[in-house]
């Protein structure tokens, strides 16, 4: 989450921001052995736009342009991460069913602003604040990325079971308790960083 606020206001813009996710298992008839690995992630930037005018501040300019609302509150920045995982699975010798290969893709979105039109001065605290609010919202994505990696590497420790749908079910199940634990460390980070005022990411002018 991003604070941006006014001369006078306080905490005034909050944003909670989900991991969403969605399971697939995929059935699978492989040799056995080690489980084979894969995390992968995609990043990708869109920006609205925001026209400055010297005779106003910017905090409004760029309140008036945001395209972020939840529950009647504007923000300035968003991290959108979609994790999906996938798992095949074998059964061995002993008639076991075990994951023997994962998955896991972790795709993202973050929006910002971007201004036309400043004067020097707002040109100057613009930098300032875009640099903060983007390096907080990165923040957010490195979770996402933990989350993820969490997920692989609990899904190929998990131990074998005499059902696959079973296994199938029980793996879901604790990748999705992992992704829980992942939103409410989101959540901590932006009540540790004030929602990224104490990175900087705020502007008054």
């Amino acid at each position: 989450m991003t604070p941006t606020g006014s001369r006078g206001s306080a905490l005034e813009l909050r944003f909670l921001r989900r991991i969403a996710c969605s399971a697939i298992p995929l059935v699978g008839f492989l040799a056995s052995g080690a489980v084979l690995a894969e995390v992968s992630e995609h990043l990708e930037y869109v920006y609205y736009e925001a026209t400055a005018r010297p005779d106003r501040p910017l905090v409004a300019q760029l309140r008036a342009a945001s395209p972020i609302k939840e529950d009647g509150r504007i923000f300035f920045g968003h991290t959108r991460s979609n994790i999906r995982w996938n798992f095949k699975w074998i059964t061995d010798a002993s008639g076991l069913c075990r994951i023997s290969a994962t998955t896991t893709e972790v795709r993202a979105v973050i929006t910002l602003p971007r201004i036309s039109g400043a004067d020097t001065q707002q040109a100057a605290a613009f930098t300032r604040f875009i640099a903060a609010l983007r390096q907080h919202e990165l923040g957010h994505y490195r979770i996402a990325l933990q989350a993820a990696q969490a997920i692989d590497n609990e899904l190929r420790a998990h131990p074998g079971m005499s059902n696959c749908q079973a296994l199938a079910n029980y793996a879901n199940t604790c990748a999705e308790r992992t992704l829980t634990r992942f939103n409410e460390q989101g959540r901590q980070y932006d009540k540790d960083t004030d929602y990224g005022r104490t990175q900087g990411a705020w502007i008054d002018e």
